[in-house]
């Protein structure tokens, strides 16, 4: 069973992210796939448009913790990596979705269940994102005890919503549409054909209000992302993220110890700990 599923119907390249039973956290395979797909968009001219969504009962729920040690995650807590791999794993997990970012064709993403991490990233770099109404936005790397990678946060919501974010805030889709991380917020049920027409709209109508339009509109989103700093974020983001990769695996006393929970009850359990510690930090309904 592949870990991404494609398929092309009127135009629409239809993936699907497909590791349904780990709520699609993302591996190294799924990277891999991930840029097969940006290569079939990017050259195959029958493809006008991408429709991005999850297996299962979640869209995305960021980077797979059991890949510790693989570009896919930060390293292993046994291992004693170089810097510089921590580095180029970092820079090569961007470079990822930076280029899809900028796909000359157009993205929407149709989201459910949770969002998180590299999930919320995809829901901001798509061009519409569109969410059930019981979907969950977040970061889940302040719970475990290390620093976000993601530079785009603080663009996509602002300082002071960003930072709450960052204190390991998850949030729900009707905030995340006030906040403007997402588009709109549609009944669940609703949810796949609302995406299918948004998406069939944007690649069926000439001119500049069509594939012209988004054609330049990703260059217009690419200098305008520049003009705001983004290009530093990321460099600061990739940066940290990396530094508190080597330093986070150890704790003080006293402190939540995500990784030594993981070896004592194992990764699943330390997981729903991971997140159960922060029930009183969620809103109502998340």
């Amino acid at each position: 069973m592949s870990v991404i599923e494609t398929g092309l119907r009127d135009g629409m390249y239809e993936v699907t992210l497909n590791r349904p039973e780990i709520e699609n956290a993302i591996n190294a395979e799924m990277l891999d796939a991930l840029t097969a797909v940006m290569e079939a968009v990017e050259g195959q001219e029958e493809i006008r448009g991408v429709l991005l969504r999850g297996a299962g009962n979640s869209f995305c729920v960021g980077l797979d913790p059991r890949e510790a040690g693989t570009r896919a995650f930060y390293p292993s807590s046994k291992q004693r990596e170089y810097v510089s791999k921590i580095f180029t794993d970092q820079w090569s997990r961007w470079r990822v979705w930076r280029r899809f970012a900028e796909l000359p064709k157009p993205v929407v993403a149709a989201i459910h269940g949770r969002a998180l991490g590299e999930g919320a990233l995809l829901a901001m770099l798509a061009n519409l994102s569109i969410a059930a109404e019981h979907a969950v936005f977040g970061d889940p790397s302040i719970r475990m005890g290390m620093a976000s990678a993601n530079p785009l946060w603080l663009w996509a919501v602002g300082p002071r919503r960003a930072r709450d974010i960052l204190f390991g805030r998850y949030i729900d889709a009707s905030t995340a549409q006030r906040w403007g991380l997402i588009t709109r917020v549609v009944p669940r049920a609703e949810l796949e054909h609302e995406a299918r027409v948004a998406l069939d709209a944007l690649i069926h109508r000439g001119g500049m209000a069509g594939i012209d339009g988004q054609i330049a509109g990703a260059y217009i989103r690419r200098s305008s992302s520049d003009a705001a700093g983004v290009a530093t974020a990321q460099d600061f983001a990739q940066s940290i993220a990396a530094l508190s990769a080597i330093q986070r695996y150890g704790f003080r006393a006293g402190e939540y110890d995500f990784w030594r929970r993981v070896e004592e009850i194992g990764i699943d359990a330390a997981l729903k700990e991971r997140d159960a510690r922060y029930a009183a930090f969620t809103p109502v309904g998340v």
